[in-house]
């Protein structure tokens, strides 16, 4: 089973090849509770992350701000591991 750090891993090098800038809070022990584990731009897409263990489930205040993203035309993603697959495609260069 694959751990939320190792997909982490996986998903920020996928940005990094594929041209987008990103962000992730690297102490989220001092953010703002529900903040989404990643932002990433690559213009004109502005793209919102959480990532999830395979059981892991959404806090209500992960819930709102990922809706509140999307209130603002981002692009919202909840990704697990057997979502991989579906990252390349929405994050690849061709996308």
């Amino acid at each position: 089973m694959m751990r939320e750090r190792v997909l982490q891993a996986h998903v920020e090098r996928l940005l990094r090849v594929c041209g987008w800038r990103y962000y992730h809070t690297h102490d989220s022990r001092r953010s703002v509770a529900g903040f989404p584990d990643l932002v990433a731009l690559r213009p004109p897409r502005f793209v919102v992350i959480e990532l999830k263990s395979a059981r892991g489930k959404l806090t209500a205040e992960q819930d709102a701000w990922l809706a509140a993203f999307a209130r603002l035309g981002a692009e919202v993603y909840v990704w697990r591991p057997s979502d991989l697959d579906a990252a390349a495609r929405v994050l690849g260069p061709g996308a």
